[in-house]
């Protein structure tokens, strides 16, 4: 793909979004990002075409990736909208639907929605996608862009609320899980360089098994014996509301996104 992609707003999604993007061969361009100010550090101008004017960085693009926070967008729109021509807008922003994003920017600028973590920058992202019927031709482009960078997964725009607290949010609920377990090797005697490298090789375990399809409750069931410290732990874990907590955290974090 020799497409020219731009990035606006290299922040902690955007940013990551722009090394995948670099070291994926997604594009033979120099991959253009900008940002507010001008402290883009030594290796960002080395390996990216670096801008704070937007207006300019969109007019060189094929494709324009919003990924500024939602209080910018209003912003931002007003800025570049008279420079869309027929850019491929890929939206990253939580809760601007592409409705909202077309009254911006002008009904006839063709967007799609992404909800990507910052795992895009090590090519391991979640990412979720939809389309309207003008965009829904540039499909495979985009899932092409993003399976460069992960696994992606195309839903109703409805959902999306849903998969900004799953997707974008998960990776930090999982590390929460991990500095946790961190936190529990620490309080049994291990140093915290071991007690991370634990939680990581447990990680990166259970996920191996995951992706050779082995159900969770099947993985569980195989290491919990009668009578032993497994069965103790996870029945403490459930006393402490371990599941429901977690589903309860969830669900307060999709209420959130459904108000941006």
């Amino acid at each position: 793909m020799k497409n020219k992609i731009t990035i606006i707003g290299s922040g902690n999604l955007g940013l990551p979004l722009a090394y995948g993007i670099a070291n994926s061969g997604i594009t033979t361009e120099k991959v253009t990002i900008t940002r507010r100010s001008e402290n883009f550090s030594e290796d960002e101008l080395q390996t990216f075409n670096c801008t704070t004017n937007n207006r300019f960085a969109v007019r060189g693009a094929d494709i324009v990736i919003l990924a500024v926070r939602p209080d910018q967008l209003s912003t931002l729109a007003g800025e570049i909208k008279d420079d869309l021509e027929n850019q491929l807008v890929i939206s990253t922003i939580t809760g601007a639907t592409i409705l909202k994003l077309q009254g911006l920017l002008g009904a006839d600028v063709t967007i799609a929605r992404s909800m990507p973590n910052i795992g895009i920058k090590t090519g391991n992202s979640m990412t979720c996608l939809a389309f309207d019927e003008k965009s829904l031709p540039f499909k495979e482009k985009v899932e092409s862009i993003f399976n460069a960078l992960g696994k992606t997964l195309i839903i109703s725009e409805n959902n999306f609320a849903q998969a900004t607290v799953l997707c974008g949010s998960g990776i930090a609920i999982i590390a929460k899980f991990a500095r946790a377990y961190m936190q529990a090797g620490i309080q049994n005697g291990f140093s915290e360089h071991d007690a991370l490298a634990m939680a990581i090789q447990v990680l990166k375990g259970t996920v191996s098994l995951l992706e050779e399809g082995v159900h969770p409750e099947v993985m569980i069931d195989k290491v919990t014996t009668p009578g032993g410290c497994t069965i103790s732990t996870l029945v403490e874990m459930e006393h402490q509301g371990f599941a429901s907590s977690l589903l309860k955290s969830v669900e307060s974090g999709v209420a959130k996104a459904k108000t941006l």
